[in-house]
């Protein structure tokens, strides 16, 4: 296992992590959101609502940065999968020819390949 493999197999666990966490903020709100409607004629006053709002909008940055995060770590994983599949590839052909230039010339070519899937 290569450190691409490594990385992709990291970053796929931290999918899985940071979609949950999307799908559970996200479900604490819509029942926080629920119980607030229910509650609302009950509470009354602008000191209450602005409260409530408050932590709402908290809420939705929870929400916003987890979905951040479980999209930078799925760009990570496809990008370290697709890196180890060049490197895979480059090594299979480098190891078929006998010529020391010519694997020279297929793992450089691998290598800016590598380097150019970066779009950071």
């Amino acid at each position: 296992m290569n450190h691409f493999e490594k990385e992709a197999a990291y970053h796929s666990t931290k999918v899985t992590y940071w979609r949950k966490r999307v799908n559970g903020f996200s479900a604490f709100t819509l029942i926080y959101a629920a119980i607030t409607l229910s509650l609302g004629s009950a509470i009354g006053g602008i000191q209450s609502m602005t409260a409530l709002g408050l932590v709402a909008f908290t809420l939705l940055f929870l929400i916003l940065n987890a979905a951040k995060n479980y999209q930078d770590h799925k760009s990570n994983e496809a990008l370290n999968k697709y890196r180890h599949n060049i490197l895979m590839t480059a090594e299979s052909m480098a190891n078929s020819t006998k010529d020391p230039v010519t694997k020279e010339e297929i793992m450089l070519e691998a290598l800016s390949a590598i380097g150019s899937g970066n779009k950071d």
